[in-house]
């Protein structure tokens, strides 16, 4: 059964799914429009009628929406497949909105009736979606969470394996399970055991530091001979490697890893679009920034901008300008020192302007400069700077491009992402950079600016034994010849 069972996480489930929210898309549709000839004529049509009535007419609407549905839905990844309940709704309820927008303008634009007696009804259309899709999406996820229950094997150097672990702790997905932690050490091979708990488990995650020959080790079993899954943390030998192209020397397959810098065409590309939406997004949000200004003036009269030294590309420094979200009297020491989730030097306003990123906005003057541009790595105080290079070398590397007001690791980590964590997004973003992914990186950065957790972070005082504790978790030694390995005890997975 095991061969099969990855079907719950698969293609297959996705594209029922897509059917059915092409379903439901179109449902909510014709539901308002039965609506609205109900309220004018005085009774209810059929379905069949109504259908008949405007399909015809409008076959072409239907093809916009799915292919809108495609897009909004790929880009915001609403699947309830391997994500949570939570983290679906929100993307769908931004896609929904993002897909309706040029309908609803359009029907406002024109004079004559398009579909509804008013244009007003297509937020009937937006209101039925939204709550269709929570109760289809609700249903959809716990049967899921049954079906698509996946434990999972995390394999390591203790250092690395209790932070992954964390993190899956926190996410609180109901579908991954943490059922084994395997501890190497830095200079040994894992033990032939690790083989009979990959077979009772259904992915095994690899992190950063473990040796080469134990991963050949695990994906040989694991991929190879079996049907699991692994993931695996990257390093940036990894990263590099991605998309590489393959050619032959005579019979001789190699693999071709383009240079890790922006095209000549890419980047005129890049700054062609960063002055006309850095000129367009001043001139939009200059009431706005004058209203955050002012405010941030009243509440203690300290100045309104914050200038701090940064890098920009080839780690040239420039100076960022953001809002003002601290006490203005600090010393040099407390500039260079990243806030955290409940810093004090934080305003009360300052709190707001930083989880809805509002802070950010005058770095459209920095993008206007040609300092930095609309999307690529975020640019770290020299401090971060020094520390993270000091630490990794290869933390360099990431000023290949110019730094971006949004990123990959400014849509997918936290405030306090680390920033070793961040370069991994970093090098992916210029292995992978394009104009595609610009746009999806600024669609996703609305995400950001509706999630409290990600502009604030979390909590990082407490250590994983103390996590562990408040969840409820523990851990039940498993014998072994040479290394650690834990079953983790909870609720879920207790024998």
């Amino acid at each position: 059964m095991n061969r099969y069972k990855n079907i719950w996480h698969g293609s297959f489930v996705r594209i029922i799914e897509y059917g059915l929210d092409i379903f439901v898309m179109i449902f909510s549709l014709f539901t308002a429009i039965q609506l609205n000839l109900g309220f004018a004529y005085g009774y209810f049509f059929g379905w069949i009628q109504i259908v008949g009535m405007y399909w015809y007419f409008y076959w072409f609407l239907g093809l916009i929406y799915v292919l809108a549905t495609a897009i909004m839905f790929k880009m915001y990844h609403t699947t309830i497949v391997n994500n949570t309940y939570r983290n679906s709704i929100k993307n769908t309820m931004l896609a929904i909105v993002f897909m309706n927008i040029p309908l609803i303008v359009y029907n406002f634009i024109r004079i004559d009736n398009f579909i509804f007696e008013t244009p007003w009804y297509l937020f009937v259309v937006v209101g039925i979606e939204i709550v269709t899709y929570a109760l289809y999406k609700y249903i959809f996820y716990r049967i899921l969470s049954v079906l698509n229950k996946q434990y999972i094997l995390i394999v390591g150097q203790k250092k690395d394996v209790t932070e992954l672990a964390s993190k899956f702790i926190l996410a609180k997905e109901r579908h991954r399970v943490i059922k084994y932690l395997y501890f190497v050490e830095s200079d040994k091979v894992v033990d032939q055991l690790i083989f009979k708990l990959i077979d009772e488990v259904d992915n095994v995650y690899i992190t950063e530091h473990l040796d080469v020959k134990s991963k050949e080790m695990i994906i040989d079993y694991a991929s190879l001979m079996n049907y699991k899954e692994v993931f695996v943390v990257p390093k940036k030998y990894d990263i590099m490697l991605l998309d590489s192209k393959f050619e032959t020397v005579d019979d001789t397959m190699v693999l071709r890893s383009q240079n890790m810098h922006l095209s000549f065409e890419m980047r005129f590309i890049k700054r062609t679009i960063d002055i006309i939406v850095s000129t367009i997004g001043l001139v939009i949000a200059a009431i706005p920034m004058l209203i955050v200004a002012l405010i941030i003036k009243l509440q203690d009269g300290g100045p309104v901008f914050y200038k701090q030294e940064r890098f920009k590309r080839d780690n040239k420094p420039f100076y960022i300008l953001k809002f003002r979200s601290m006490i203005h009297k600090q010393t040099e020491e407390m500039e260079q020192t990243l806030a955290t989730r409940n810093d004090k030097r934080i305003t009360k306003f300052g709190k707001f302007i930083r989880a809805t990123r509002i802070d950010e906005l005058p770095q459209l003057l920095n993008v206007f400069k040609g300092e930095m541009t609309l999307v690529g790595p975020r640019p770290f105080m020299k401090s971060v700077v020094d520390e993270a290079t000091a630490n990794n070398p290869d933390f360099r590397y990431r000023s290949n491009v110019k730094p971006g007001i949004t990123g990959l690791s400014h849509v997918y980590g936290r405030y306090d992402t680390t920033p070793e964590e961040r370069l991994r997004y970093d090098l992916l973003y210029v292995r992978r950079c394009s104009l595609w992914l610009d746009i999806k990186i600024i669609f996703l950065t609305i995400i950001v600016v509706f999630s409290k957790d990600m502009g604030l972070g979390r909590d990082g005082s407490l250590s994983f034994e103390a996590l562990m504790v408040s969840k409820n978790v523990s851990l039940e030694k498993v014998l072994s010849t040479n290394d650690e390995v834990y079953l983790v005890q909870r609720d879920e997975i207790k024998k």
